[in-house]
């Protein structure tokens, strides 16, 4: 069961950032979403504390992977930002970390966006 949530973390985060070419268009303010992957509670992160925001309706594979049988929580409504240390936002997601083993400051947060994302502040 491990195995899977490691592999769905990685298939979401990656199938969001393959979609996600352009930048965010405020220069790195939040964007509005439509809803959210709240993964903070997954047994399986990494060493991540994320919750990800979804700029557009998310598709029935992101459903199936941010479910309650994943521990993840999958809302209608967006992130809570309180206590994150910012987001990388791009055209579909935003991924808001928190403080975790892998990321305790913004730095390291910074350090997760790479090119084609913003780096944004809650």
């Amino acid at each position: 069961m491990i195995r899977w949530n490691t592999l769905s973390v990685a298939v979401l985060i990656v199938a969001g950032s393959l979609l996600a070419c352009k930048k965010s268009p405020k220069g790195g303010e939040a964007r509005p979403a439509v809803g959210s992957c709240d993964m903070r509670s997954g047994a399986a992160s990494g060493g991540s504390s994320i919750c990800i925001d979804f700029h557009k309706e998310p598709n029935a594979k992101v459903r199936e992977i941010c479910s309650p049988s994943s521990g993840y929580i999958l809302s209608t409504t967006p992130c809570n930002r309180a206590g994150s240390l910012g987001g990388c936002a791009s055209e579909n997601l935003t991924n808001w970390y928190y403080p975790s083993t892998r990321h305790s400051k913004p730095d390291d947060v910074e350090k997760e966006c790479g090119s084609g994302k913003d780096l944004v502040r809650p």
